[in-house]
């Protein structure tokens, strides 16, 4: 890894070298404690964030998701949702599986 941003190799296909790192380059929802913050449509607020890109795989991911920054189980508990009348509420609920929406 040659740019000091980046703090670990490509997660998805273990490349070092051919890593690039992109000011303002994604979003990445506006949290809010372990809260992802909403608009008054029930829709995620998100800011454009840093992010990492692989040129192997094509991998695209937030600066802080990529460098480990924030933990899979942190982050799992900030994108939690409650889905209610079939929606989850940050529109995307045409990709929630059959299960989740018969909970609802």
């Amino acid at each position: 890894m040659t740019d000091p941003r980046i703090k670990r190799p490509c997660p998805f296909c273990g490349e070092a070298l051919h890593l690039i790192f992109q000011t303002d380059a994604t979003h990445f929802p506006m949290i809010e404690g372990n809260d992802t913050v909403k608009d008054e449509n029930g829709y995620d607020l998100e800011n454009p964030v840093d992010a990492v890109s692989c040129s192997v795989c094509c991998a695209h991911v937030p600066a802080v998701v990529w460098n480990g920054d924030v933990s899979a189980s942190e982050f799992a508990i900030r994108r939690a949702f409650e889905v209610e009348n079939g929606k989850c509420g940050c529109g995307h609920e045409h990709y929630a599986s059959s299960a989740v929406l018969e909970a609802a």
